[in-house]
């Protein structure tokens, strides 16, 4: 589906007077406008972002309950569990949190389910499993728990109290619990509801640091450096989509200074072994290389494998289990393709299957670790909802995926009277849905989005920041465009357009990519640019001029030394 072009207009007389302020170029200035960046004060605190702009952590609801509760905890050495997600996020978050309490000598240690096994959060039948042999008093949950209403009744009834921790969205009715810290609370009013897990974990450690330092407790023992913590929180925070805005953006921007500067082991293992770019990480290498191997554990295995890597202090060690998590990622990415190719077949085949307004698929047998990625990839290919579903016997577990505009937690929640359970946020979830209601959750789900899309039409779209000259691409520009990052969730990296622009030479690069060199005589000066086009399947040649181009603008790096580049996104 060709995407729909969006190009703003721009108010130059108010980019030139922000310029003139701040000292960035109009071309910089058009983009922090369009950002919400308009005055001196906010553009300074978004380019230059500092831990010290954080929001307290005591704003969150239930933080003081929880932190009396783990204080307690700690001071007389109770037993105490923290339960994660197996995610990145969750893993992550799981691992801030056991650093913490491990410094502060309290008696803890950790549980992260089994993806396929035991699926998702904390349940009923963890309490005996778990709970009871370890003879728990207190347990934490990270990036899950805020659903789990019966397994945290049956845990009150063993005698143990529970802090959820959590980031995905809350029932009308929660689970009982001391405490629970969410942003997405129906009453918090923190304004937080950006925070990942790992986020919500680390503002927990952060009010716990300061409340033991209160009480005189960091007299015996040094006061652990939360900064260094924050590359755990920027991996999380990426890997999980969440909006890179705020909290958010000051923390992921810490967090990868860390792996630039003095990556810990784990993550130069996985920076080796993804062949990356090390004089500068960025986002988008965390997103697509990090990530997904470190999701592969979970999805193929188990999620202890990624936590062990991240938390190796030796590099022997974190060599070696960045290759184990690199053998299973290469089979993550061919089962993946095996159920992208199966998904595709039956959509070729079935006439009418690719039009209706969401596509659900299910078949026995689907791995269920991977059904998250390729509905993601259904959904950015068709533009629409993909839930897919794999069945063991007559009991079904999904995952799904949305794209912008719909809800993919309120269409779960529309269907909630037919499925078993489900769960998640407005552009992921899971569900557990019985087979014979397999046709009732068809028609309920696609009502739901066909009424959504009868007022509002969903297409893709490109939203183009900012028209532009290639003389305009100078050094000067391109180290202001890199203050923008972290890019992602509603901080994306700026698309340029340009017009008339020349191809000056064109050079096959591998299979799929291209290297180009290209002017544009609409500047004061000829200026020729460096090009590279990924993926190029849309045509085996170029002509010799396109009419408008669509572009990114970066540093390309290398042996030391840096030129300017732009990567093609689109053309005409």
């Amino acid at each position: 589906m060709k995407d729909q072009w969006n190009i703003p207009e721009t108010d130059r007389d108010e980019s030139a007077a922000l310029a003139q302020q701040t000292g960035v170029s109009e071309v910089a200035a058009g983009l922090l406008i369009q950002r919400g960046f308009s005055s001196p004060e906010a553009v300074s605190q978004f380019l230059e972002p500092s831990l010290g702009s954080l929001s307290p952590p005591f704003i969150l609801k239930d933080m003081d309950r929880a932190v009396s509760r783990i204080v307690k905890g700690i001071l007389e050495k109770e037993t105490i569990l923290v339960f994660g997600d197996y995610d990145v996020d969750g893993v992550t978050g799981t691992l801030v949190l056991l650093d913490f309490l491990k410094h502060c000598g309290a008696d803890v240690s950790h549980y992260i389910p089994h993806r396929v096994r035991e699926g998702y959060s904390f349940k009923p039948g963890h309490v005996k499993s778990l709970l009871v042999p370890r003879r728990t008093k207190l347990l934490i949950t990270v990036d899950c728990g805020s659903d789990s209403n019966e397994a945290m009744a049956l845990a009150a009834e063993h005698g143990v109290d529970v802090v959820i921790t959590d980031h995905h969205s809350v029932p009308d009715h929660p689970p009982h619990a001391v405490a629970i810290v969410n942003p997405k609370r129906h009453d918090c009013t923190s304004g937080l509801e950006h925070l990942a897990g790992v986020g919500v974990a680390f503002y927990l450690v952060m009010a716990l640091r300061k409340t033991l330092r209160e009480k005189g407790f960091w007299s015996t023992l040094p006061e652990p450096n939360l900064k260094a913590a924050c590359d755990l929180v920027a991996l999380g925070t990426i890997a999980d989509i969440v909006p890179l805005i705020r909290e958010n953006r000051i923390l992921t921007r810490m967090g990868m200074d860390i792996m630039n500067r003095n990556p810990r082991p784990g993550i130069k293992a996985l920076m080796d072994i993804s062949r990356m770019n090390k004089d500068s990480i960025t986002a988008e290498d965390v997103a697509f290389r990090i990530a997904p191997r470190l999701n592969a554990a979970g999805r193929m295995d188990h999620a202890d494998r990624a936590l062990a890597l991240l938390s190796a202090n030796r590099e022997k060690d974190a060599r070696e289990l960045s290759r184990s998590l690199e053998e299973l990622n290469a089979r993550r990415q061919s089962v993946e393709q095996q159920m992208v190719d199966e998904a595709e077949d039956y959509l070729t085949r079935t006439p009418g299957a690719a039009e209706k307004p969401a596509i659900i698929l299910h078949r026995q047998g689907w791995h269920l670790g991977v059904l998250g990625i390729v509905a993601a990839k259904l959904a950015k290919k068709y533009h629409k909802p993909v839930i897919l579903i794999t069945f063991d016997g007559d009991t079904g577990k999904g995952s799904g995926r949305s794209v912008p505009g719909i809800d993919l937690y309120e269409a779960l929640s529309a269907c909630a009277g037919i499925l078993k359970g489900f769960g998640g946020h407005a552009m992921a979830g899971g569900l557990e849905i019985k087979q014979e209601k397999l046709y009732a959750f068809h028609r309920a789900f696609n009502d739901h989005v066909e009424d959504i899309t009868a007022q509002k039409p969903l297409s893709p779209r490109l939203d183009i920041h900012s028209r532009i000259c290639f003389d305009d691409i100078r050094p000067g520009l391109l180290d202001e465009l890199e203050k923008f990052q972290p890019f992602g969730n509603l901080n994306p990296e700026p698309l340029f357009i340009a017009s008339d622009v020349n191809v000056v030479s064109d050079l096959a690069v591998g299979e799929k990519h291209r290297r180009l060199v290209l002017s544009s005589p609409g500047g004061e000066t000829d200026a020729h640019v460096m090009a590279m086009h990924f993926h190029t399947a849309r045509m085996a040649d170029y002509p010799g001029s396109f009419r408008h181009l669509v572009f990114r603008i970066q540093w390309n790096r290398w042996n030391n030394a840096r030129s300017p580049q732009i990567i093609i996104e689109d053309f005409l």
